[in-house]
């Protein structure tokens, strides 16, 4: 099983050591959502996705009211 600091590594390596967004939640496992703050707000994303380069978005935002008037 990875840790945290595992898995934010290699989804750091896996983004050429760059990420718009900070991973605040606990790892789980790959098939389990993880918690992670944008510049837009908070949102829920399966944590595969992260490693493979999927972006959150307001589809997984958790306030999407939010997340919209912050874009704006």
């Amino acid at each position: 099983m990875w840790t945290k600091e595992y898995f934010v590594s290699e989804v750091l390596k896996r983004n050429n050591g760059y990420l718009p967004y900070d991973i605040i939640g606990d790892y789980r496992g790959t098939t389990e959502n993880i918690l992670v703050s944008t510049l837009f707000g908070k949102c829920s994303v399966r944590a595969n996705h992260l490693l493979s380069g999927i972006k959150p978005t307001i589809m997984t935002a958790l306030n999407k009211t939010d997340y919209w008037t912050n874009q704006v």
